[in-house]
């Protein structure tokens, strides 16, 4: 087993649909993750690319130009519900901030 597949606790079905749903319905949560949790400043839209048991990757626009984004949990995920739990509660502190 390499690295990445340590990270990988989803099968390839579950990244699809986290991703999908993420994008599709929660846009502005992909974007305050952005605003909250790194360094990247004046994203005007943002979308999720992947997520993994340590992070998520993001690709952030500003100005037409866009930036790969990699957000790193503060623990490691361990199930498909840990990461809905964990990323509707970094969504709620996003929105605090």
């Amino acid at each position: 087993m390499d690295a990445s597949d340590e990270k990988q606790i989803f099968t390839p079905d579950q990244v699809a649909g986290m991703v999908d749903h993420m994008n599709e319905d929660h846009a502005d949560s992909v974007l305050l993750y952005v605003e909250a949790y790194s360094d990247f400043e004046g994203a005007d839209s943002a979308r999720r690319v992947s997520i993994d048991a340590e992070g998520m990757d993001i690709s952030a626009q500003a100005s037409g130009v866009e930036t790969p984004i990699r957000i790193v949990f503060e623990k490691r995920l361990q199930t498909p519900h840990d990461a809905h739990m964990t990323l509707v509660s970094m969504s709620k502190r996003a929105k605090r901030k």
